[in-house]
């Protein structure tokens, strides 16, 4: 059987749900049926747009803020391929002191903390290359 909103059931929503993060809608039955059913949703924070400047050995990340999340992670690599996390934080801007003349290749990606439940993580960044001055 097809079941009808208001008639067989309702739907109880979690309060912010617009923010990045995860949520729990209720089913609630009725009428010729009983019970509620839980379900679980997450909402990922949106993609930063990431830019790269380099002078004298050092490297500066700024990225768009994305709204909701906790904070921020930058990844690096030598090689374009085997990233490592270089640091997590809440700001918008990094500066990292790196060996002039190589090139390195950074990504970043915003998450957010619920208070219940595990990190949510938004998609990474394009990457963006630069050579160190």
């Amino acid at each position: 059987n097809t079941l009808k909103k208001d008639r067989d059931y309702t739907v109880k929503y979690a309060s912010g749900r617009k923010m990045p993060g995860r949520y729990i809608i209720t089913v609630i039955f009725k009428g010729n049926y009983s019970g509620t059913k839980e379900l679980d949703f997450v909402i990922t924070p949106k993609t930063p747009t990431l830019k790269v400047s380099s002078a004298k050995g050092k490297v500066t990340l700024s990225w768009t803020e994305v709204t909701g999340v906790t904070g921020y992670q930058i990844y690096y690599s030598a090689d374009g391929k085997n990233y490592k996390k270089l640091t997590s934080l809440s700001k918008e801007k990094y500066t990292k002191t790196l060996k002039s003349g190589k090139k390195y290749y950074f990504k970043v990606r915003g998450y957010v903390k619920p208070k219940e439940g595990s990190t949510v993580f938004g998609s990474y960044s394009s990457v963006k290359s630069i050579k160190v001055k």
